[in-house]
């Protein structure tokens, strides 16, 4: 894409939030999904047939399906020009029930949040079916529980951490900070909890990654890294392109690698100490979801599945092609996928969700 071609997409993005921003309803209409898999989508009313309106809630999950019509409604707490905008269901078993229009800085609009009850919140989905949310991992503080029980039987290590449903097992040295392992913990969590029931025959394929390891390292290099076990085992000695030192990383099926300098970070510190170039890529949390993809695709057979090595080979091969996409998938950074890819992606997880590094320590 060239300078006038990104500048005139750029005045277009900006045109298009002033107007979101002009009409609370504008942009409501399209297709949602809700966390747990759900999928909807809101609709005009059709006025030659009389429908009651002006919204219709069109619920789309399997054996839930329906059709009701939605009210507008709009309130300020504080008085004055309302601040509040709100569709209500008129009819049907939710008859009562409000979603309040979020909407983000730029006026896009967001996702629509019930109202009282359960915490649900429907995620506006893009033309393709994907989600556009996103998840501030930083925030967040993983269900995990520390243990020493496992150090003994995995030596070198100085810290684990467990994480309930599935049981995946975070291995850290003594330089990793609480926030990369929580981190890590989220994003693993968030990433098999999508995954979908019936893949690969599992109805829970969750379960599949009881037990799985996880190891995280933090600056070490040459002799502290082949006394760390897991790690000990991934890539060979010395300063070549396939060497442990370079990479710093990797996955298997029951065990992945990655290193707390690629969380959030610019650049990788120990990169010039080992003679290499110095390291200026700025990164979120791509090492963690391009490792845990590789660990997916080996865990569920995914290359032997669906045409899958055919739709993501690249010229780094299928499973470089299939874990790239899925830092796409979960915006790491976002991309769009070419449709193909798209498809065989959501016919492996039920959503996808942006990992926003927001409020991770700098």
């Amino acid at each position: 894409m060239n300078r006038r071609i990104a500048l005139a997409a750029m005045a277009l993005l900006t045109t298009m939030s002033f107007a979101y921003a002009d009409d609370r309803y504008d942009g409501i209409a399209g297709s949602y999904k809700e966390q747990s898999g759900g999928e909807m989508k809101i609709r005009k009313s059709y006025d030659d047939k009389q429908e009651p309106g002006p919204w219709r809630f069109v619920l789309l999950s399997k054996g839930n399906e329906g059709d009701w019509a939605c009210s507008e409604g709009q309130e300020n707490p504080g008085g004055g020009k309302p601040t509040v905008y709100f569709i209500e269901f008129a009819e049907g078993p939710f008859k009562g029930q409000r979603y309040d229009i979020v909407r983000d800085k730029n006026g896009k609009l967001k996702e629509l949040q019930l109202v009282g009850g359960r915490k649900t919140s429907w995620v506006r989905a893009d033309d393709d079916g994907n989600l556009a949310s996103s998840i501030k991992v930083g925030l967040l503080k993983a269900d995990i529980t520390k243990t020493d029980s496992e150090l003994l039987s995995n030596p070198g290590w100085d810290q684990c951490w467990v994480l309930a449903n599935p049981t995946i097992k975070i291995f850290a040295t003594n330089n990793v900070s609480k926030s990369a392992i929580d981190a890590v913990a989220v994003i693993c969590d968030e990433m098999v909890k999508r995954l979908k029931p019936g893949l690969d025959g599992e109805e829970d394929p969750r379960k599949r990654f009881n037990g799985f390891k996880v190891y995280i390292t933090n600056e070490e290099l040459g002799q502290s890294l082949k006394q760390l076990s897991g790690v000990k085992d991934f890539w060979t000695d010395g300063t070549h392109p396939m060497a442990r030192d370079v990479l710093l990383g990797g996955a298997r099926k029951t065990e992945l690698w990655v290193t707390e300098q690629a969380i959030c970070k610019t650049g990788i510190k120990t990169r010039p100490l080992i003679g290499l170039p110095p390291d200026k890529n700025t990164r979120s949390f791509d090492q963690v979801v391009h490792e845990f993809a590789h660990s997916i695709d080996f865990t569920f057979d995914l290359q032997n599945k669906d045409n899958i090595s055919t739709v993501f080979n690249t010229s780094i091969g299928p499973r470089e092609g299939f874990a790239i996409a899925t830092q796409s998938w979960f915006g790491t950074p976002f991309g769009k996928l070419p449709s193909d890819q798209n498809t065989r992606l959501s016919n492996i997880f039920t959503s996808r969700v942006s990992f926003s590094p927001e409020g991770y320590p700098k």
